[in-house]
């Protein structure tokens, strides 16, 4: 169970990071109603509370000696502050309380409560269809290789 837990915090880290490496540095200055906005903004739309459970997941699950030191990383609210500049990049503060009024009407919440049926059901649907497109090809498909992305 340690081996599955510490690897799966590796690769969790390991796709962060090249994601992160990715990303531009976001050094422009954010106002605090931006902040605040963005804050709500992932309270509204669970990513706070999503984040904030894996994390604890993690943790509960670690051995104990390392849950300390689990929880003085893993800090939802510390990695949040860090995600403020990339969505300020994106939204203007008008976009970001749209977004918060949607996710808080009643078809937001029920967005937020299907995603994750719709995306089981979408992936269920998705490799029946690649399943029997693949039957009808002539001769075994070659899948190429994703390309690299450029820099």
């Amino acid at each position: 169970m340690r081996k599955i837990l510490v690897l799966s915090f590796t690769v969790f880290i390991l796709s962060v990071s090249s994601v992160f490496a990715q990303v531009p540095v976001f050094s422009r200055p954010v106002s605090a109603e931006t902040k605040e906005l963005v804050r709500a903004l992932l309270e509204a739309n669970g990513m706070r509370s999503s984040m904030i459970r894996i994390f604890e997941d993690i943790i509960s699950q670690a051995p104990a000696e390392s849950q300390k030191d689990l929880r003085a990383v893993l800090k939802g609210d510390a990695i949040i502050d860090n995600m403020i500049p990339v969505y300020a990049s994106h939204f203007s503060n008008a976009e970001i309380k749209e977004l918060i009024n949607f996710y808080k009407s009643p078809v937001g919440a029920k967005n937020l409560s299907l995603t994750p049926v719709l995306m089981t059901e979408v992936m269920q649907v998705s490799q029946k269809y690649f399943e029997e497109s693949v039957k009808k090809l002539p001769k075994p498909a070659q899948v190429p290789a994703a390309a690299p992305q450029a820099k």
